[in-house]
């Protein structure tokens, strides 16, 4: 028997000890080392679609403007994800460290503190880093079906199924972060002519610009508290070729021909709040004017399934928010007024100048004080904390760390506020065209005015608290005038070339006031003739192109009207080929 027990003594001895250097004991200190590049990478600047005119570009000095927030995307800063891990990991300065080398964390210290820490990272990297498909397409309409503004993935299935594709995109963002998407090219040709002087000679130089055609779309996606729904925010360009850049002799020797653009070009900024793979769509519609007849469709996919969208670890909870406190599209934007200057970009008949408002300051700090206020009591107990988390672009997220009282009332607050303070607005704005006597000036009662079409219509989405903005119409330009000067004993004369701007300008700003929605409204319809050509008189000839422009600007100011057409006036007369008609303005404001 002594025999046999000092056999498996030994024997004992060996499978302890390989049993342990197959699993550490706790005791037994470890290094491990976590990648959070994407948890701390900065995702760089992307650069906007354009917005107003695209044609008679001139490079890098026409820079795009943004109504989207502006700034680098960071999920966490490296310090508030260090925090987050000690905190949450209830783990002791004496169990475990961390420190960031680069784009690692280092854990280290006792195996089991350390698989804490390994489980935090996972918990945190888990759903704030979880991508959706952000998906665009463009198709082509040629009827007068009517489409929704924000439509359930079987109704977008459904309205879409037999319309042209012309062209469609995808990518991945998480939220809060910013994609483009788009198929774009430029073309380039001269758009004007400089005189240059030397000694007794002059030269023309010709100027080359450049005209935006294709699409190009730009989406920032935000994930809610309590639902899988996301809000969609989007600005896009979109410009169409009719035919050729045709050439126009000045008609001065010596002056090369200038490049007249012909162009349907459709610019502007969007938002809505969308179920799992519904849908944002934008409706622009042209007429005999002129202008395109197109269809934007905006999806949110999330592939793999629903997940849900805040982070659970131990008593702290991590809320999405940047929906609540983003600054995307809540400046106001403004239209040209009709005592603009006559010359630059305010002329009758030129690109209707945008102005916004100043940048809102940040939410987030309000934010946050208000739930402290609402969850006061709960708030007054030992490790209870509210504080933000920022990410760049808006403050994206908000943490919530204390009792199961105080996460479930947090959760219930902000579920509230993303209930009242993001609702889809839909946003419709039509010009029709009714037959007139052919002299303008003649006075006609409205019930003999009989509808004869369309001029121009569009539909968007608009969130409460945030503004939208569409210009769509076609593009070109004219000879407005000739600058002359005087070098030595003669004068020299160079050409003055306005772009044009025929179209629909739509500018919309939706808000609560007192529990109900509230919309300040300006709509701006330019429309001109075809230019007519008249000499100039001078010694070296040349011709300018008049240019009969009517402008006309409605404002609406007040509640909102659930889908009810309200009449804004009558606009000027529209010379078409088969004789004048008047303008009527109307638009339509539905909760959605």
């Amino acid at each position: 028997m002594h025999k046999t027990l000092l056999l498996a003594v030994p024997a004992l001895a060996a499978a302890t000890l390989a049993q342990d250097q197959r699993k550490p004991s706790d005791q037994t200190r470890t290094l491990q080392i976590v990648p959070v590049a994407d948890l701390l990478h900065h995702v760089p600047l992307v650069r906007p679609p354009r917005l107003g005119r695209l044609t008679g570009l001139r490079g890098s000095d026409d820079e795009p403007r943004s109504l989207l927030a502006r700034g680098p995307f960071r999920c966490l800063e490296s310090d508030q994800l260090i925090e987050l891990i000690r905190t949450d990991s209830r783990v002791s300065d004496g169990e475990a460290d961390v420190v960031r080398r680069g784009t690692d964390l280092l854990l280290t210290g006792r195996a089991a503190a350390v698989a804490k820490l390994e489980r935090v990272v996972d918990a945190i990297r888990h759903t704030l880093t979880r991508q959706v498909v952000i998906r665009g397409r463009l198709l082509r309409i040629d009827d007068d079906t009517e489409f929704p503004a924000v439509a359930s993935p079987e109704l977008t299935a459904a309205l879409t199924a037999k319309l042209p594709l012309l062209w469609t995109g995808s990518a991945r963002a998480m939220s809060g972060q910013q994609v483009v998407l788009g198929q774009e090219t430029f073309s380039r040709y001269t758009g004007s002519v400089e005189v240059e002087v030397a000694e007794k000679s002059r030269i023309a130089a010709p100027k080359s610009v450049f005209a935006f055609e294709g699409i190009r779309l730009l989406v920032e996606n935000h994930a809610l508290v309590g639902t899988t729904e996301r809000v969609l925010k989007c600005q896009f360009a979109i410009g169409e070729r009719r035919g050729e850049v045709h050439e126009l002799p000045l008609g001065v020797r010596g002056f090369p021909a200038i490049g007249v653009p012909e162009w349907n070009s459709t610019t502007g900024g969007c938002s809505g709040r969308v179920a799992p793979e519904g849908a944002l769509l934008v409706t622009i519609r042209g007429g005999p004017a002129g202008g395109s007849n197109l269809l934007l469709v905006v999806q949110a996919e999330q592939p793999g399934g629903q997940s849900p969208t805040e982070v659970a670890i131990g008593n702290t909870v991590i809320f999405p928010v940047s929906a609540l406190t983003g600054t995307s599209l809540r400046r106001a934007c403004r239209l040209a007024n009709d005592d603009e200057e006559a010359d630059g970009e305010g002329a009758r008949g030129a690109y209707p100048p945008i102005s916004t408002s100043d940048e809102p300051e940040d939410a987030g700090e309000a934010l946050a004080e208000l739930l402290r206020n609402g969850l006061g009591d709960e708030l007054d107990k030992s490790e209870a904390t509210i504080h933000l988390l920022g990410n760049g672009i808006g403050t994206g997220y908000l943490l919530a760390r204390g009792s199961e009282q105080l996460r479930t009332a947090a959760r219930r607050l902000l579920t509230r506020l993303q209930s009242e303070w993001l609702q889809n607005v839909e946003v419709q704005a039509i010009t029709r065209l009714h037959a007139a006597p052919d002299s303008p000036a003649t006075f006609t009662p409205l019930d003999q005015r009989e509808p004869i079409g369309r001029l121009y219509g569009s539909t968007v989405p608009c969130l409460s608290g945030h503004s939208a903005l569409v210009l769509q119409g076609s593009e070109s330009s004219v000879v407005r005038d000739w600058e002359v000067e005087i070098a030595s004993k003669s004068s020299i004369a160079s050409p003055v070339i306005q772009p044009t701007f025929r179209g629909m300008a739509m500018a919309v700003q939706v808000a609560r006031r007192n529990g109900a929605l509230w919309a300040e409204f300006e709509l701006l319809l330019n429309h001109h003739d075809t230019p007519r050509r008249a000499a100039t008189g001078g010694v070296d000839g040349g011709f300018f192109q008049h240019l009969r422009a009517q402008r006309s600007q409605f404002r609406h100011h007040g509640e909102l009207a659930h889908d009810r057409e309200q009449s804004l006036g009558w606009g000027s007369c529209v010379r078409l080929q088969s004789g004048c008609a008047r303008a009527r303005q109307t638009v339509r404001f539905r909760k959605l």
